[in-house]
């Protein structure tokens, strides 16, 4: 049996009321963020009442649908690179147009 099967069959064998609990700590394992955020250690420091009014806020912003989605800070960021495609005179196109308005050219 390879130790897939047989974390498979421990699986199987885990009672249901004890599947969330048991999900939540092999979860880490396969994600490095949740496993970074499972081993930071623990913020003991005050809120302060900027980070209070800072919370509110926020949370005022999302209550009232004023939010950034994932798609936009991709494409802020650059992040649809190699998902879309940039044509090779991007840099260059309407070159001529754009030097005829600057050099009295027609249209100005």
């Amino acid at each position: 049996m390879t130790t897939r099967e047989a974390l498979y069959r421990l699986v199987d064998s885990i009672p249901a009321a004890q599947l969330d609990d048991a999900r939540q700590r092999l979860e880490p394992l396969a994600d490095p963020v949740l496993a970074a955020l499972a081993n930071a250690p623990y913020d003991d420091e005050p809120e302060t009442d900027e980070e209070r009014e800072a919370v509110a806020e926020a949370r005022a912003d999302l209550d009232a649908g004023n939010f950034v989605t994932l798609d936009e800070v991709r494409r802020e960021f650059g992040l649809l690179a190699g998902q879309i495609a940039v044509p090779d005179d991007f840099d260059r196109m309407g070159e001529a147009e754009i030097a005829a308005l600057f050099n009295g050219g027609p249209g100005c």
